[in-house]
């Protein structure tokens, strides 16, 4: 749907373009393998600089990209443990050999990014850093079940200053 944003919720033109996509890179998918978008336009945003690249290398780009925020992530939660390699070993050890981790990996879901954003906004909430830590969960919206959960728990616990950061992303991304 590259250029054609109108159409991002259209089924007929998703599923049009993503039965295009599988037989132009002559991927092996079973019928019924193609699925509606579901994200908040502003989530696209994400993948137009992708889209005009061939499949193959928009791909490969796109886990590096989660590679690379899972990394930031173990870095992130590591950090939260006693400072003892044998503590902090464990966190990149049990992530990268986690069965969700490899399938979301080799799928290219959103699922590094998504752990990512929830790891900085729970070490800043950590940190004391409230109107932070409420922007940087207002970025995990993009999936508005995870996004609701941890700001209704950051509110109760935090407060106005939570609310005050999740108010200044989400103005920004909704406009």
């Amino acid at each position: 749907l590259n250029h054609q944003l109108d159409k991002l919720y259209d089924l007929d033109a998703t599923q049009a373009a993503e039965r295009t996509l599988i037989h132009d890179n002559q991927l092996n998918l079973p019928d019924g393998a193609i699925g509606p978008y579901w994200n908040p336009p502003f989530f696209a945003l994400l993948f137009a600089p992708l889209s005009v690249l061939p499949y193959e290398r928009a791909w490969t780009i796109w886990c590096f990209f989660n590679l690379a925020a899972v990394a930031g992530a173990i870095v992130l939660l590591s950090r939260m443990l006693p400072p003892k390699w044998q503590y902090r070993g464990l966190v990149p050890l049990l992530l990268l050999f986690s069965p969700p981790f490899i399938q979301a990996t080799g799928h290219g879901q959103n699922t590094g990014l998504s752990l990512l954003i929830l790891t900085m906004a729970a070490s800043l909430w950590r940190r004391n850093r409230p109107i932070l830590a409420g922007a940087a969960i207002g970025l995990i919206f993009y999936k508005p079940q995870l996004g609701s959960v941890i700001a209704s728990a950051m509110l109760l616990t935090i407060g106005w200053q939570a609310l005050a950061g999740l108010a200044l992303t989400g103005v920004t991304l909704l406009s």
